[in-house]
């Protein structure tokens, strides 16, 4: 796979499961060492599943780490957390945006159904948003508070921007960003290492329903032992059932990226401010895409 020449990048980086996480604080490394300047601005606490929400005119704690002043936080959404980072931090910093937001690594998988909820996504779809290139990436749970595994998945998402970057720019188009999932390893020595270029489609292994009583669902109990009453929960394929009469489409699509990510791929699906690159649109990208990793990026596998 051939290399561009690096230049360094002006780099935000955000994660909505908190500024303090393994998987935000390897890829922090991993960016500095490659030369890059860069700066976190992620949530003081875990914000999953906050998507693109905020909390508007009202007073919000910032903060930085003492031990590094490059790293600050929000007691806020993920959302919040990526706009204090291109309106405040940045411009500090920079003296500019940024030339690259990465949102993640996120401790679990955002694929499907699942993006439009993901507060990963939702502060890379702001970035887009203000023409910034953006990144999502989420790795599998395992890999929270595993320093092997975030230094590994750290180093894939180097190799991505390594790909995209030549001499300082990068091969996004304008308001366009990538959607990056890791599957599940358990040895950082065998980590998965071929990529695939895939879509966000209907096809999901996080689906969330409502349930009428929590007390009787399996995930909800695995989470919250003993909690009862109305809720929502989530199903997820060959583990528990769907309420009854609900039903999920069938998804056919031989790109979508659960099914690639299910088959060992890290997946790499052209993403914009609707969370899917227009088909004509998509289809270009994914074309460039393919040219800068020399076709090591497969295209589909059936």
């Amino acid at each position: 796979m051939a290399t561009g020449s690096a230049l360094a990048l002006n780099i935000v980086i955000t994660n909505d499961d908190g500024y303090q996480t393994t998987n935000i604080r390897a890829l922090y490394q991993a960016l500095k060492a490659r030369g890059d300047q860069v700066i976190i601005s992620a949530p003081k606490v875990n914000q999953s599943g906050k998507s693109g929400s905020i909390n508007f005119i009202r007073p919000t704690e910032v903060g930085s780490d003492p031990a590094d002043a490059d790293i600050h936080y929000v007691d806020g959404t993920p959302v919040m957390s990526m706009l204090y980072g291109l309106d405040v931090v940045a411009q500090q910093r920079f003296g500019a945006m940024p030339d690259l937001v990465i949102s993640g690594p996120n401790e679990g998988h955002n694929l499907g159904y699942a993006t439009t909820m993901s507060g990963t996504d939702g502060a890379a779809v702001v970035a887009l948003h203000r023409g910034i290139p953006a990144i999502a990436v989420s790795a599998s749970e395992n890999t929270a508070d595993n320093e092997a595994l975030s230094a590994a998945v750290a180093t894939m998402v180097v190799k991505v921007i390594d790909q995209l970057e030549t001499d300082g720019q990068l091969s996004l188009a304008k308001g366009y960003g990538l959607n990056m999932n890791i599957p599940a390893f358990d040895d950082a020595a065998q980590a998965p290492g071929q990529f695939a270029f895939s879509r966000i489609s209907q096809m999901s292994d996080v689906n969330p329903v409502f349930r009428a009583d929590l007390s009787t669902d399996l995930i909800a109990q695995s989470y919250a032992p003993g909690i009862r009453g109305a809720g929502i929960s989530f199903y997820f394929p060959g583990v528990n059932s769907l309420p009854e009469g609900v039903s999920l489409p069938v998804d056919d699509d031989p790109l979508a990226e659960t099914r690639l990510v299910n088959q060992g791929f890290i997946t790499l699906s052209v993403i914009d401010g609707d969370y899917n690159a227009k088909r004509h649109a998509e289809e270009a990208a994914r074309l460039q895409l393919h040219d800068l990793f020399d076709g090591e990026a497969a295209d589909a596998t059936p």
